[in-house]
């Protein structure tokens, strides 16, 4: 993308988000920050995603403190920050879930977080929880510079996804672009998407979470 290439302001926290759950957020999120990791930046991959996270299981990283560990005024961020296999790399992982994500994601301790992160590495990509399920992805956006929407061909419905564009437009939320993940091109009808999710699937039993999907997949 020329809009991530721009040298005269090039963005340096980037949420990633899609409009349901098991779109590929966590994966796209996680392959964008290896791409610009081993072209030279240094990269922090902060997982925000609260409620599921799934960004420390990729990299096989421990999540006992993390980004909720720093909100609440425990650690710093150069303790908190992981390195990993992939050089120029870092995970932030979510640390323990709290009761109230959106709570904690709303207040200035977490704005002072982004801010720091952004001053320390040249690029932070923020997985966030899809927009078109809880509040969070809303505040997240509202304090980095550009977001990407991940889709899903053959399962998010455009409707879907325009609520979850709209969502977005309505925090002021400036939308870097798309990702369209699993598309078929020798399918013809791959224009043709379907929809299906239920609230559950989120917030779900999360043994049953493991049987139907793999870690990353978010």
């Amino acid at each position: 993308n020329l809009l991530f290439m721009s040298p005269d302001k090039p963005p340096r926290t980037i949420m990633v988000t899609s409009s349901g759950p098991q779109e590929g957020k966590t994966t796209t999120a996680t392959s964008l920050a290896i791409t610009m990791a081993v072209n030279g930046s240094r990269v922090l991959l902060v997982d925000a995603d609260m409620r599921r996270p799934r960004v420390h299981r990729i990299f096989g990283l421990a999540s006992q403190t993390g980004l909720s560990s720093l909100i609440l005024g425990e650690g710093k961020l150069v303790e908190l920050a992981k390195p990993t296999v992939v050089e120029n790399l870092w995970v932030l992982p979510c640390g323990p879930i709290p009761p109230n994500p959106a709570e904690l994601l709303h207040t200035a301790a977490f704005q002072r977080i982004l801010a720091e992160a952004g001053a320390a590495f040249d690029r932070v990509i923020v997985d966030s929880p899809p927009v078109g399920v809880v509040a969070d992805a809303a505040v997240i956006a509202t304090n980095v510079d550009g977001t990407l929407l991940v889709l899903k061909a053959g399962q998010t419905d455009r409707d879907v996804a325009r609520q979850a564009i709209r969502q977005l437009a309505d925090v002021k939320a400036l939308i870097y672009g798309a990702v369209l993940n699993d598309l078929d091109l020798s399918d013809q009808k791959y224009g043709r998407y379907t929809y299906y999710y239920q609230y559950g699937n989120y917030y779900g039993d999360e043994k049953a979470q493991g049987a139907r999907s793999e870690p990353g997949k978010a």
